[in-house]
């Protein structure tokens, strides 16, 4: 699993290989459960120390799930993603008030829901002070995430008549707002694509998210 991260431009520092003598829980952000670590670990990893899911692929002996790792332990860590959810329910419905943001009747039930991501809701209401937003939807990078983990990316409709320019330099415009944020509040990437014949422009935060 290793040599399949690193083949893909991982970065290798940030690796910790497992074997018979890790400790458990292991000193990392994210555990990478392959039907080999589920043998080293055992019931423990899903039910002490890595209880979220943020992506599951695959099934039986080949089955891939991505989890986090929670240093305090299963109960701390539910307790932590509970505090931040009234938060997150504030910012949104924060969001929802902002004359330069529009959203769709989906992205309207994820914000008050407080499904999305602190830093992504912070980033957007940020951009709404350069350029006006039309907010499709909020997502999940990974199939099979656990319920209650934030969704990490906002699709963006790229043809906003508000903005007076043309899709390709609106795109422009709100990468620059967004990748000269700060370091916590910068998004990991924006993809162009579409979706039922609307071009969008994806913003996206890494996993996982800060707790409380």
């Amino acid at each position: 699993m290793c040599a399949a991260l690193k083949a893909d431009g991982f970065p290798a520092g940030k690796l910790l290989v497992l074997g018979p003598a890790s400790p458990d829980p292991v000193p990392a952000v994210l555990v990478v459960e392959t039907a080999t670590v589920g043998e080293l670990f055992g019931s423990s990893l899903a039910t002490a120390w890595a209880p979220a899911v943020l992506a599951s692929f695959g099934s039986g002996t080949s089955a891939i799930t991505v989890r986090v790792v929670a240093p305090h332990g299963a109960a701390a860590y539910q307790t932590s993603l509970n505090a931040g959810l009234a938060g997150r329910k504030t910012s949104g419905a924060a969001l929802l008030n902002d004359s330069r943001i529009t959203v769709s009747a989906t992205a309207r039930s994820q914000l008050l829901a407080g499904q999305v991501d602190s830093r992504l809701l912070l980033a957007l209401a940020a951009l709404a002070g350069h350029q006006p937003i039309d907010i499709v939807r909020f997502g999940s990078l990974g199939p099979g995430a656990s319920p209650g983990v934030p969704l990490l990316f906002a699709d963006l409709a790229q043809n906003v008549p508000a903005a007076h320019m043309d899709p390709a330099a609106y795109v422009r415009a709100v990468w620059a707002v967004l990748s000269g944020a700060v370091a916590r509040l910068r998004p990991a990437r924006a993809v162009t694509g579409s979706a039922q014949g609307q071009a969008l422009l994806r913003v996206e935060f890494t996993a996982p998210s800060p707790l409380g």
